[in-house]
């Protein structure tokens, strides 16, 4: 909270973000890079923003404050899991859930938050 981040919300946009990247016609069952279906998708290394810059929040907009119940939490949490349960269930990637898999892809999305989180006073 100190960030003003809402987890949940940044979760929801990386998932709408992997729902490009990835599309189910195209990844259904394949372990690929995201960078094999740039043709398709349009995003790359260095063009993943969802929609426009105008969708972004600007700096002299007032910052939203994330409070909510411990209950409220707790079923956006579940219907989060659900979520992405769903996601990976459609691209037949459950195959690929290793608990190694997961710890490597956990420890990349650590790094780019601490790459964020570094540049904070």
């Amino acid at each position: 909270q100190a960030l003003d981040i809402s987890m949940i919300a940044a979760i929801r946009k990386k998932l709408e973000l992997n729902a490009k990247k990835y599309p189910v016609e195209h990844c259904k069952g394949k372990a690929g890079k995201y960078t094999q279906y740039s043709h398709v998708t349009g995003i790359t290394k260095t063009n993943q923003v969802l929609g426009s810059c105008d969708d972004q929040q600007q700096d002299d907009a007032p910052k939203q404050r994330y409070s909510t119940s411990l209950h409220d939490t707790a079923l956006q949490i579940s219907s989060l899991v659900s979520d992405i349960d769903d996601f990976a269930a459609a691209r037949l990637w459950n195959q690929y859930h290793t608990p190694r898999n997961l710890v490597m892809a956990l420890l990349g999305e650590v790094g780019e938050l601490s790459e964020i989180c570094s540049f904070v006073a």
